[in-house]
């Protein structure tokens, strides 16, 4: 069955294999994670959608750079890319206005990465520490963070212009669904929590 599949099936199914490995569900299994499921996120979607429309699109970035020859450290993106937000969960609670936030939930979100991950990485921590830059000060130190700051940007931006169905984590999710439907196989942890 798997020959009959089309590319975009199987790079799919890796970006969702990379999705479901232990570290992707440590952290969807947080109460970070749970809570981000049914907080609004950009007035479009949830910040769970948008975390993992942001940990797809740095994978598909991570795989073409690879590709061309670049390393970078795949936990290290994975850890980043699905923990960068989660320290906006609770935001009302937290935080007075949207400029506090924008330069607080970066710090919210490491300390919220290190409950997870109690031997949390420097990489990871600089990667979701400077993912806000250009809007703030200092850009990240590790290729890692580049690419994680690449891809908030542009799910952000598409959030903000087309909306939720759009968005890259809502379109990932919706193919997997398509593909399970397909292909008979399980979808895992990602398409029963996250949609």
């Amino acid at each position: 069955m798997f020959n009959t599949m089309t590319g975009r099936h199987r790079r799919n199914l890796r970006l969702l294999d990379d999705l479901e490995s232990r570290t992707g569900r440590k952290i969807y299994c947080s109460d970070y994670f749970t809570t981000a499921l049914s907080q609004t996120h950009h007035n479009q979607t949830t910040v769970a959608v948008h975390t993992l429309g942001v940990a797809v699109t740095s994978l598909r970035i991570y795989y073409i750079l690879k590709a061309l020859g670049f390393t970078l450290d795949k936990e290290s993106l994975l850890k980043s890319s699905l923990c960068h937000d989660l320290g906006i969960v609770g935001r009302n609670e937290k935080f007075e206005n949207n400029r506090e936030c924008l330069k607080q939930h970066p710090v919210d979100s490491v300390i919220a990465a290190r409950e997870i991950f109690p031997d949390l990485d420097e990489r990871t921590e600089d990667a979701i520490r400077h993912h806000m830059w250009p809007c703030t000060l200092l850009p990240p130190h590790h290729r890692e963070g580049f690419v994680v700051t690449v891809a908030d940007k542009y799910c952000a931006a598409i959030e903000g212009v087309a909306g939720k169905f759009y968005c890259p984590g809502s379109r990932f999710l919706r193919a997997m669904r398509q593909d399970n439907t397909v292909t008979g196989q399980d979808a895992g942890s990602v398409l029963k929590t996250a949609g």
